[in-house]
């Protein structure tokens, strides 16, 4: 009798444990499941559904070592402030979804990233820059079109600086995206100066490594 009892003690004892595992690898995996979906996340930029600046910066340093040629592209949405001062924040929200989602369809296979605020980041693989300044024009003048202007009394426009990067480019990724912002500042001033602000680059802006 004293043995059976010692053999029905140890296979509960046995249960308890694997019920213990079992629950607790239930916990893990869902442990794991929440800390993968929380870094996920952490690469999305909420508002226009575009990858987000941590990302952006991610996949640069990545494509530098790797050696990749691409598109660096700097874009700037002008008179956000003027619209959120007066027209509401709401019509500002609209102006950025907007602008996403035209670069978005313009750049398809590219990484389009929002920056914060009115800038965005586009990297687009294996695009030259003539293309890349093409398809940029194109987005300047679908944005100026877009379906949400209709009886506003106010124009979106882009802002646009490029950089090319071949593969045998030694400038580090500061360096880059500081020569595409200064780009995107002269094609800014460029416009205004000309009086002829139309969204639409109307010189090149030479790219490094061409």
């Amino acid at each position: 009798m004293h043995g059976i009892n010692e053999r029905s003690k140890t296979m509960n004892i046995a249960i308890k444990k694997n019920l213990l595992i079992k629950q607790l690898s239930e916990r893990n995996k869902k442990l794991e499941e929440k800390i993968k979906a929380l870094e996920e996340h952490a690469y999305w930029d909420g508002m226009t559904g575009l990858r987000n600046r941590n990302f952006g910066m991610f996949t640069l340093e990545n494509w530098l070592r790797e050696k990749k040629e691409f598109s660096l592209i700097f874009a700037d949405l002008d008179n956000l402030k003027y619209i959120n001062d007066n027209y509401g924040h709401e019509e500002g929200d609209n102006y950025i979804i907007s602008a996403a989602n035209h670069l978005k369809e313009s750049f398809p296979g590219s990484v389009v990233c929002r920056l914060g605020g009115d800038e965005f980041l586009l990297l687009a693989p294996d695009m030259q820059y003539n293309e890349a300044r093409e398809n940029m024009n194109l987005v300047c003048l679908n944005v100026q079109h877009d379906k949400h202007l209709e009886g506003k009394e106010y124009e979106y426009r882009v802002s646009f600086g490029i950089v090319f990067v071949d593969k045998d480019n030694v400038l580090p990724s500061s360096n880059l995206l500081s020569i595409a912002d200064g780009r995107m500042y002269e094609n800014k001033r460029m416009r205004k100066y000309k009086g002829r602000d139309k969204g639409i680059a109307r010189r090149p802006n030479y790219a490094y490594g061409q």
